[in-house]
């Protein structure tokens, strides 16, 4: 099983958000293992940790980490780093699968310096992501929106779960 998250290649977002969102493509419903998503400050301390409670569907999914409870918000001109795990083994994490990257929130109306064009396309990846997304959940039947977010996936090189439905997971904090 292979989750595939919808991030650049470098695995660094870049954001004004202080609770962003991430999508992410489910291969195969999740009872067990479990799906965690942890969120460390600078120091590699757990500031956030949260489980998807179970799901049915195969799809893309979405974590919207202004929608939780408990979350802090991220940051600014910090690194912060993500982990997304499917847990295969509870007892022998090395059989997980995981994909990490960093976060940085950037204040650009309070930066004294300004960003370069590769950090404003950084910041605008996950926006130009979220919004037909959202637009795709609201209306299903769009056929104006899907057919934005199938084009904007192959320009992201992520074609391959371009036709995969929203589907809607709840996670639950973790403490």
């Amino acid at each position: 099983m292979n989750q595939v998250l919808l991030i650049p290649r470098n695995n660094l977002l870049l954001t004004e958000q202080a609770l962003p969102t991430f999508l992410f493509y489910l291969p195969e419903p999740v009872d067990e293992p479990t799906v965690t998503f942890v969120l460390m400050n600078e120091d590699r301390e757990t500031i956030y940790k949260a489980a998807l409670l179970r799901n049915t569907t195969v799809g893309i999914a979405h974590l919207d980490l202004s929608a939780l409870d408990n979350v802090p918000h991220i940051e600014g001109n910090q690194t912060h780093e993500w982990f997304l795990s499917i847990v295969c083994d509870e007892e022998n994490q090395s059989m997980d699968l995981t994909v990490n990257g960093g976060l940085v929130r950037i204040n650009i109306a309070n930066s004294a310096e300004t960003i370069t064009e590769s950090e404003s396309n950084m910041m605008q990846w996950m926006q130009n992501l979220v919004t037909p997304d959202v637009a795709r959940r609201r209306d299903p039947v769009n056929q104006a929106a899907e057919l934005e977010w199938q084009a904007l996936l192959a320009e992201k090189n992520l074609a391959s779960v371009s036709r995969a439905l929203p589907i809607d997971v709840v996670f639950s904090d973790v403490y």
